[in-house]
């Protein structure tokens, strides 16, 4: 309808050429991270022990169907017992999270160097945070040690 009425404007000469329609690129106003991250903040503040055990419930629960699988395919496959299985999948398991692990390590070495190679421009940028918002990050430290410590 838009590009209609700019067209019918630029043809009697009151409007330049008509353009593509343009997608408004803004986000809606609640998915703008001024309202999420404080919302976030929000729910695990005060249901962070049910979130946090529900989340690893659940990753409890696919490891123990992951097992449970690979003990049969065993089972199944080589002709062993339950009990060797069993063992066969600890052990599996086990290596499987040391290789878990290791990777994480490298990971997390990696992206501290490169962070560490901008350290200066981190510092500096670090820097003028902390001075416009110093005033908000005292209170939150003063609000937060009184709860500590009263509660």
């Amino acid at each position: 309808m838009l590009l209609m009425i700019k067209t019918l404007l630029f043809q009697t000469g009151t409007m330049a050429a008509p353009t593509e329609l343009t997608v408004s690129k803004r986000r809606p106003f609640w998915l703008r991270p001024q309202l999420i991250v404080p919302a976030l903040l929000l729910v695990f503040w005060y249901a962070g022990n049910f979130i946090l055990g529900f989340i690893l419930h659940l990753i409890h629960i696919v490891i123990e169907l992951g097992e449970m699988g690979v003990e049969h395919l065993l089972e199944a496959l080589l002709h062993v017992e339950g009990h060797t299985a069993q063992m066969f999948t600890a052990w599996t398991g086990l290596f499987v999270f040391i290789a878990f692990a290791k990777f994480l390590q490298i990971l997390i070495r990696r992206y501290f160097i490169a962070r560490f190679r901008t350290w200066h421009f981190f510092n500096l940028w670090f820097r003028g945070l902390f001075r416009q918002y110093w005033d908000t990050l005292v209170i939150s430290l003063l609000v937060w040690l009184l709860s500590v410590f009263y509660f």
